[in-house]
């Protein structure tokens, strides 16, 4: 927070989204990082009618780098637990990540998914596979959407060019007004 205090009007509060509230707000607002669904954008958009707010976009680690996990990867994972039912991933989650060649993340994402599918169970950091889940797309777990979801916002709010940010708070904030009206 303190990086971006030199480059901010003094009469400005520097908060982070998660931070935002009506009460906590001056007339000049600065976000320091980045929103990571709609819904969040829309209530710095609810602020905004009343305040000025300047986005400085930011993200350590961008998740967009990483992408969604694809069809082969989630195969792959699967098949590796229902060979290894009971599989100790607290200590052995960097091997697996290397046998998998796969980062931590897109590992972690993937067993959130199953997990929220109930194609594998996961007790005390032991993976168990579910012998006859449903039939399911890795599409419909909430973690899947909800990092689809932080991907497309990166894509419009880090990753687009100054005009393309612009159009897309523009139009959001005319949208969000509208539906009020």
């Amino acid at each position: 927070m303190n990086q971006v205090k030199s480059y901010v009007a003094e009469d400005a509060k520097c908060i982070y989204v998660d931070d935002l509230s009506f009460d906590n707000c001056s007339d000049n607002i600065v976000i320091v990082d980045c929103p990571v669904n709609m819904a969040t954008l829309d209530k710095v958009l609810s602020i905004a009618d009343s305040k000025k707010i300047i986005f400085i976009l930011y993200k350590k680690e961008l998740i967009s780098k990483f992408g969604m996990p694809n069809r082969q990867q989630c195969a792959k994972i699967f098949k590796f637990f229902a060979k290894h039912n009971g599989f100790d991933l607290k200590q052995n989650y960097q091997q697996l990540c290397e046998f998998l060649n796969i980062s931590k993340r897109s590992l972690f994402l993937i067993l959130k998914v199953f997990d929220e599918l109930n194609f594998i169970s996961i007790d005390r950091g032991l993976i168990y596979e579910n012998k006859q889940p449903a039939k399911r797309e890795i599409s419909e777990a909430p973690a899947y959407q909800q990092m689809s979801d932080e991907i497309l916002l990166e894509k419009k709010l880090i990753l687009s060019s100054k005009e393309e940010l612009s159009h897309f708070i523009r139009n959001k904030y005319d949208q969000r007004k509208d539906a009020v009206k």
